[in-house]
């Protein structure tokens, strides 16, 4: 049988991930010394005794794959992850890398040798990573942290899986310095080495590239050059992080195997193929650290090395054999590295472009066979781009759908445009940097060119990300259809009828994938949308009336989060102009704290505040920033529940004192659904507004605070009757009240999306 370690590394994978999804459902097993010698022994048996070999291989990696995952899970994570919960007193570590800095501590990360934990042998040093305060000194990599560590183990924020994420890199616990009486992180520790390592070389010169580019080029023209560089994104701006999600190039910014092609081209071309393939091993492997060893790189490293070996032995080059080689060697170091979406979206577009992208290539190219030779060889390089983009999509496309909820229909445009010059970008960055190390005159001639380049990439993406009917979305079900429709075209290519050819298909598939973003934001128009962003302890509701009205209840987050910037990638990503109408159901800092930077952000036609507020820092800040930006403030007097003027499905109630309640009529035919947003209300404040008059909504929109007395919780629910409860929420994770009442949390599920119709008249059916 032909390529039997593609079948084996398949089924291999499939068997962990059949065991990472029966941990996340809880069902995992336990007893592992019963179960792990018997798939050994029924994997041998299938191999032995099948009649059919592939099924024999099949059926053993797949036992193969369960049984490795036990055993890995046991012996290696199971140790590990008991430690959450517990004091480590005097815990050494050795820092990995450059931390993340914060606004009171910092992040980075450790390892902790396994024998100060108490650990077996099978942990001879445990990764973690650790908070810690900000420190006088720069945390460098190779320092040595010494310090009381509190473990824990991470959990779900806003909707993003952490524990998924760091399992996924090969950390299976997490710490922080503890905390004194005043709730600040306890002082450490930080030994310099006289000397650095010798591993941290590729982190230092990284470092070293990141700060000269810093010095060098304007802010955003540094972010994005920093980021397709090495792959670090702490200094990318958020509108262009976010410009290039929608256009469909956040992968240049995330390194991996077309970065390690460039760097291999480039060597071929100075070298030739003999002293190039030498050359780029060694600075594959010193750029893998450089880059962060993320499983995208490492998986292209691993690739390209073993194509320098096949070489070298002058054996025939098997790229579907190397991939899976490269994917088997991960899942071995780390199977839960199965969990890792930057994994999952490299191997599939790189199985994507080693399937399709020759087959694409050569009908992309079919008309121009018998043109000039001088057009051939500018439209060459052009399908070739294009024939890539196409292939990679066909896989990751499923994947971003379902991770992310969206695709960018002219990815393969923004690709076409920004590739190319991406490349010129990563050598010329890379020489530019060593270059000018040498002989730091030669900035004067480096730099200007990458200014250059990185304003090119910026301007492609933010074009594209503005085209209309660009985004197809997986809520509106007209993204799905997008989605039958790229599969059904994938299938007929691959069966091949004799009278179908791949020049009638594409136009159709663009035509109807076009046809079907134009419905999607024709649905959008007609559709009366809520959405609660996660803010912690603050808040921040958006209404959307179709694309026309915007209306934005308070604008205020907690810890790390930001609404104002949260509220501003929501206007892009729903091509939203300005806001017409902010509430703020109280002006103090759980709804309002960034307002004032929301002002400067984004043009707003009014404000509504309740009446008789207090003097607060927040207040003062709120009507500085309004006078400036010359925004009305409207105090909302009437009495009693008032609807919004210009709207048919908001109302605003202000019997209680400095608070506004909200009524958002969000109703769906004959399905009704008031909401209620009494968030800004403490629990005896509710309870003075339910006796002075009777408070009825399908959906209650609360604060963690309500959940302090559940006495009163309970006979308020019983009075208001909502069908579901929305907690914007720092903390509690509760996913139902009393047992009877289901609860939605944007700390467990990030942003919550509830929808309606709109009527002729412009509210809610």
């Amino acid at each position: 049988m032909k390529r039997p370690l593609i079948y084996f590394t398949v089924f291999f994978a499939l068997g962990i991930e059949c065991m990472v999804q029966m941990n996340r459902l809880e069902l995992a097993v336990t007893n592992t010394s019963v179960l792990l010698p018997l798939c050994m022994i029924l994997a041998g048996a299938l191999l032995c005794w099948s009649k059919t070999r592939q099924i024999g291989i099949a059926c053993c990696a797949l036992l193969c794959g369960i049984g490795y995952m036990l055993s890995y899970t046991a012996l290696i994570v199971t140790p590990i992850t008991q430690l959450s919960g517990k004091h480590l007193t005097g815990a050494s570590a050795v820092i990995c890398g450059y931390p993340d800095i914060y606004e009171e501590y910092q992040r980075v990360q450790v390892k902790i040798d396994a024998a100060s934990l108490g650990l077996d042998v099978h942990h001879p040093r445990v990764r973690a990573m650790v908070s810690i305060p900000l420190t006088t000194n720069a945390v460098m990599p190779g320092d040595v942290l010494e310090a009381d560590l509190t473990c824990y183990r991470p959990n779900t924020l806003d909707g993003f899986e952490r524990r998924t994420y760091y399992e996924g890199n090969g950390i299976f616990i997490m710490a922080h310095s503890g905390k004194d009486d005043e709730g600040k992180l306890r002082a450490v520790t930080i030994r310099h080495p006289d000397k650095p390592p010798m591993w941290t070389a590729p982190l230092r010169m990284a470092q070293h590239l990141k700060t000269k580019i810093a010095a060098v080029l304007p802010d955003r023209l540094a972010g994005v050059t920093t980021a397709i560089l090495i792959g670090d994104k702490s200094g990318f701006a958020r509108q262009d992080q976010l410009a290039m999600r929608k256009a469909g190039l956040s992968h240049v910014t995330a390194v991996s195997g077309m970065h390690v092609g460039f760097l291999v081209s480039f060597f071929f071309a100075v070298m030739g193929r003999k002293w190039g393939s030498v050359c780029s091993v060694l600075a594959i492997l010193f750029f893998i650290p450089m880059a962060g060893a993320s499983p995208s790189v490492i998986r292209a490293g691993l690739m390209y090395m073993i194509a320098c070996i096949g070489f070298c032995i002058d054996r025939e080059k098997d790229s579907l054999n190397s991939l899976s080689l490269a994917l088997l060697v991960l899942l071995l170091a780390n199977p839960y590295a199965a969990q890792s979406l930057s994994l999952q979206l490299s191997f599939a577009a790189t199985l994507g472009m080693l399937l399709f992208s020759m087959r694409f290539q050569h009908q992309f190219f079919r008309p121009f066979e018998h043109k000039p030779k001088w057009m051939q060889r500018i439209t060459s390089p052009l399908t070739t781009s294009l024939a890539c983009s196409c292939s990679a999509m066909f896989f990751t496309t499923p994947i971003l759908f379902a991770s992310f909820g969206y695709v960018s229909v002219f990815a393969p445009l923004a690709n076409l445009l920004a590739v190319p010059v991406v490349g010129i970008l990563f050598i010329a960055g890379h020489v530019s940097h060593i270059l000018t190390s040498l002989l730091p005159a030669a900035h004067v001639l480096c730099f200007p060119v990458l200014k250059l380049l990185s304003h090119w990439i910026l301007w492609v993406s933010a074009w594209v990300a503005a085209l209309p009917y660009g985004i197809l979305s997986w809520n509106d079900g007209y993204g799905l259809a997008a989605l039958f429709v790229v599969y059904g075209v994938l299938l007929v290519y691959l069966l091949r009828p004799p009278h179908i050819k791949l020049s009638m298909l594409i136009p159709l598939a663009g035509v109807s994938i076009l046809v079907l973003s134009m419905l999607s934001v024709h649905e959008q128009r007609n559709t009366l949308s809520v959405s609660y962003m996660p803010s912690g302890s603050g808040q921040a509701i958006l209404v959307a009336q179709g694309d026309r009205k915007l209306t934005l209840i308070d604008c205020s987050a907690s810890g790390f989060r930001n609404a104002a910037q949260n509220v501003e990638e929501y206007l892009s990503w729903n091509n939203f102009e300005r806001i017409d109408t902010l509430i703020l159901t109280s002006v103090d800092k759980t709804h309002a704290r960034n307002v004032a930077e929301l002002l400067g952000r984004i043009p707003i036609r009014q404000i509504i505040i309740p009446p008789d507020i207090r003097s607060s820092d927040t207040a003062v800040a709120l009507f500085t920033a309004a006078e400036q930006h010359h925004i009305p403030v409207i105090v909302w007097r009437k009495i009693g529940e008032t609807p919004l003027q210009g709207t048919a499905y908001l109302s605003l109630n202000n019997v209680i004192p400095r608070k506004l309640v909200v009524r958002i009529a969000l109703h769906n035919g004959e399905q009704r659904n008031d909401v209620l947003v009494v968030h800004s209300l403490t629990q005896k404040m509710l309870e003075q507004l339910l006796q002075q008059q009777s408070l009825h909504g399908e959906t209650l929109v609360i604060s963690e605070g309500m959940l302090k007395d559940e006495q009163m919780l309970q006979r308020q629910l019983s009075g208001i009757k909502p069908q579901q409860i929305i907690l914007e929420s720092g903390y509690a994770t509760t996913d139902t009240l009393f047992g009877t009442y289901p609860v939605q949390n944007t700390l467990l599920k990030g942003e919550i999306i509830q929808k309606g119709r709109l009527t002729e008249r412009g509210g809610g059916s």
